[in-house]
């Protein structure tokens, strides 16, 4: 697996005249521990997002989308909530991580999205379902 990343980074550079980016330990470990559901194509993809959407060089675990960098959300009672968390449901953590990164991005909704690794049309969606309002700053 890791000789992909590395193919696709060093491929998708050349083509583009850059250097390759730098991957921090985490985001390696990140990776490998993603199960792909869109195998290759959505692993080189996502090389090719990365290299358009990186601030910089050096890949961590921030700049991974959130189903593959799996962060753990906080309650709105300050409790921390990630999937493995006792009495931390994947809803709770993921509406969570919906309401952070909607202060994060000041409510741009692009910006959501992008930070989310979703689509817009799924986050129209998923604001919707869990009951968030789209102007909810």
């Amino acid at each position: 697996m890791l000789l992909l990343v590395e193919h696709f980074n060093r491929q998708i550079a050349t083509a583009a005249g850059e250097d390759p980016l730098e991957f921090s330990q985490e985001a390696l470990d990140a990776l490998l521990a993603y199960q792909w559901p869109g195998n290759v194509r959505e692993l080189r993809n996502l090389i090719g997002r990365l290299h358009v959407l990186a601030r910089g060089r050096d890949i961590g675990l921030h700049d991974l989308p959130g189903e593959i960098a799996a962060p753990s959300a906080t309650s709105d009672d300050g409790k921390t909530l990630s999937a493995e968390s006792p009495g931390g449901t994947l809803v709770e953590a993921e509406r969570q991580a919906m309401k952070n990164a909607l202060a994060a991005e000041g409510g741009n909704l692009s910006r959501v999205a992008r930070r989310l690794g979703i689509s817009r049309p799924t986050l129209y969606r998923k604001l919707d379902q869990y009951g968030i309002r789209r102007g909810f700053l």
